[in-house]
């Protein structure tokens, strides 16, 4: 993070041939402007988005003006965060980690470190044949609790709760569902696609707990929601796992069937294994519900 975005302003301001006088108005006063400039002040909210409206740039190119080699590498820890489907993505998972240590050398971020974290317990799980170790039930917890003691959850908190959401007692679900679709709900507006994204991963992972627990119905509800926003989406990841998961409970053949060939057709060995390692891993444990 840069501390000197004042003289990054500076620049786009004298680039643009414009004085303080012109940019300042009668809106601020120059000796604002003049400490901003000289990074002696930090603007509010409202008078940074009055100074790049001066200048004719977004918040999102400052931003990206900001970052002395064009990259912002807290928001590409982001995105690639997001992209991740599952713990069998191991070397994903190793180059996201990586990023996120060398992130932290230089910077003290809370949220990076969360991530770091939910990233060595996917590993972990990963590299110990799905099962989790102790470290990790001690990672996912303390971020839990975390979240617990939030007023209100926002569009990276969410993503946060679905990256840990299979390791959250069963008997929390329920409790927790309506809170998490309202907060989801509150963003439709900002960003559809990564939301809907968002969704149907809240929805295949809270399926898959119900899975685990033999809460069949449930878990044919919360499924058929997924593949809902799965199909808005054209993902063949999640039309794959919805279409298996739902002839799983269901007991149809086909619509597994289905679900298998689009994995094959992907020619991404991963996603099939999966399909398949949950196919012959339930077939004989679980009782379907026509």
């Amino acid at each position: 993070m840069r501390w000197d975005i004042g003289s990054v302003y500076k620049d786009i301001r004298k680039s643009k041939n414009l004085s303080q006088e012109e940019i300042c108005g009668n809106t601020i006063s120059r000796t604002t402007l003049s400490k901003f400039e000289n990074n002696k002040l930090v603007p509010s909210y409202q008078t940074m988005e009055f100074l790049l409206r001066q200048v004719n740039v977004s918040f999102q190119e400052f931003n990206f003006l900001c970052n002395k080699d064009g990259k912002d590498k807290r928001q590409e820890i982001f995105n690639e965060f997001k992209t991740i489907n599952s713990s069998s993505e191991i070397d994903k998972l190793k180059t996201l980690m990586f990023k996120c240590e060398e992130l932290l050398k230089t910077e003290d971020d809370l949220v990076i470190k969360n991530y770091h974290r939910i990233l060595t317990s996917y590993l972990n799980i990963s590299l110990n044949n799905n099962s989790i170790s102790d470290q990790s039930k001690e990672f996912v917890s303390e971020i839990w609790d975390d979240l617990k003691s939030m007023d209100t959850w926002y569009y990276n908190d969410l993503f946060i709760i679905n990256s840990i959401i299979h390791r959250i007692p069963i008997s929390t679900l329920p409790e927790i569902i309506k809170p998490i679709l309202e907060s989801a709900d509150k963003y439709k507006n900002y960003n559809n696609n990564s939301l809907n994204i968002l969704r149907v991963c809240l929805f295949l992972n809270m399926s898959t707990l119900y899975l685990q627990n033999n809460m069949i119905k449930e878990c044919i509800e919360i499924t058929n929601l997924g593949l809902d926003y799965a199909k808005k989406l054209k993902n063949y990841y999640y039309l794959s796992y919805s279409w298996v998961r739902l002839g799983l409970c269901q007991g149809n053949k086909k619509m597994i069937e289905k679900g298998i060939s689009l994995a094959e057709l992907t020619e991404e060995p991963g996603l099939l294994k999966e399909m398949l390692d949950e196919v012959e891993y339930y077939s004989d444990k679980i009782t379907p519900v026509s």
